[in-house]
């Protein structure tokens, strides 16, 4: 990217570097000179795009690619690739750290997202952009879940195609259990406009028996992809007994242990701040789906053998209390380790789970005042950006 001769590339450039010294140096000058930076980059990005003939200058002919390109005989101009999804991920990024538009961050992510997609997973296999799609693909994740969206990149074609030449790393395998989550567990009031993880769980209750059957063995399914990561990445065994059948409704007698995803980590020893947030996603997709079997074991007729559906219900109360706990302790570690590092912005996505899922006060208090925390600067608090991408 230094070697560019896109104007917008490098003002987003600049202003996501001077954006971030002033942040962390609570630097009001630098913050203006950051600001000027990314309105140049803005009309640059514009015009680039009005130059286009008022079409998105990502459209998939205009690209010379197909989505279906076979990735032996690639037709990418790898450096216009670059310089169309490098922008948007600058401007996300630079919104992101000045914090005062929190809806603008989103909209340049679904820019970059379109970008991506219009030129295919097999493009995304080599050179910068399978590194930028390694980013966007995390966050599309987050926002799909927080927001009730759908995604782009849950398909297994997106889920496999990119990482054919580079294998996947832990924090890609945690990425893929968000998505399997996403493509297996069809919550209700999904793409509704104000909708969010909360609205989509809570209308569990008013489900009927058969679709709450189908829901609790399709998270099922996700808690065993969280298993299977967490004795990979962690190497530490948990104890969950196998199930005979599918849990059902006419099942109430298997054991609360073979539910309860209880991770005992207490204050985990984070190795680095990416451990951190890799565990934090594991603690969050734990939580989301614990939740959403809680609710279904309360919908079940109560037992009268000893145990039976109400130690269940301990079990996730007990195990999303520890869940919840742990993203705390990874938000701490993270905000003492390096505020401003980009395993700040995944980890925050955990403490929104625990600010809307959280079933204790106290922690969602907790998550609140951490998500609410963001540095701001008297300038840009009071400045609203136009987003110039629609």
């Amino acid at each position: 990217m230094a070697t560019t001769t896109s104007p917008s590339v490098k003002f987003s450039i600049r202003a996501a570097a001077l954006i971030y010294y002033a942040v962390s140096n609570s630097d009001n000058a630098t913050a203006m000179d950051a600001l000027h930076w990314y309105l140049a980059a803005l009309e640059s990005y514009r015009m680039s795009i009005d130059d286009s003939g008022h079409k998105r200058s990502w459209d998939t002919k205009a690209l010379g690619n197909s989505p279906n390109t076979s990735p032996a005989s690639p037709s990418i101009d790898e450096s216009g690739h670059c310089n169309m999804i490098y922008v948007p991920m600058m401007f996300a990024y630079f919104e992101q750290m000045q914090g005062a538009t929190p809806d603008a961050g989103l909209k340049h992510l679904n820019i970059a997202c379109d970008i991506l997609q219009a030129i295919g997973p097999h493009a995304c296999s080599f050179g910068i952009q399978h590194k930028m799609f390694r980013s966007v693909r995390s966050l599309e994740a987050f926002q799909a879940i927080l927001r009730n969206k759908s995604a782009k990149f849950a398909t297994a074609d997106w889920c496999q195609v990119p990482f054919a030449r580079e294998p996947k790393a832990p924090w890609d395998r945690i990425v893929d259990v968000a998505f399997v989550f996403l493509r297996q567990v069809h919550l209700s009031k999904v793409d509704e406009p104000a909708s969010n993880i909360r609205d989509g769980i809570r209308a569990i209750q008013d489900l009927p028996r058969k679709q709450k059957l189908e829901m609790e063995v399709a998270v099922n399914r996700v808690m065993m992809e969280l298993v299977a990561w967490w004795k990979e990445y962690v190497g530490e065994d948990i104890t969950i007994p196998p199930v005979a059948r599918p849990l059902s409704f006419e099942d109430t007698s298997t054991s609360a242990e073979s539910l309860a995803l209880a991770v005992s980590q207490g204050p985990f020893i984070y190795g680095d701040t990416h451990a951190a947030g890799a565990i934090a996603l594991f603690n969050a997709l734990t939580i989301i789906t614990q939740h959403i079997l809680l609710l279904i074991a309360w919908s079940k007729p109560p037992q009268t053998n000893l145990g039976g559906l109400s130690s269940t219900v301990v079990a996730f109360q007990t195990s999303i209390s520890t869940q919840a706990s742990s993203i705390l302790h990874a938000a701490r570690y993270i905000r003492e380790t390096n505020s401003y590092c980009g395993d700040a912005s995944r980890v925050m996505f955990a403490v929104k789970i625990v600010a809307l899922l959280a079933l204790e006060d106290d922690q969602r208090d907790q998550a609140q005042v951490i998500a609410n925390d963001r540095p701001r600067l008297p300038l840009l608090a009071e400045t609203q950006v136009e987003v110039a991408t629609r």
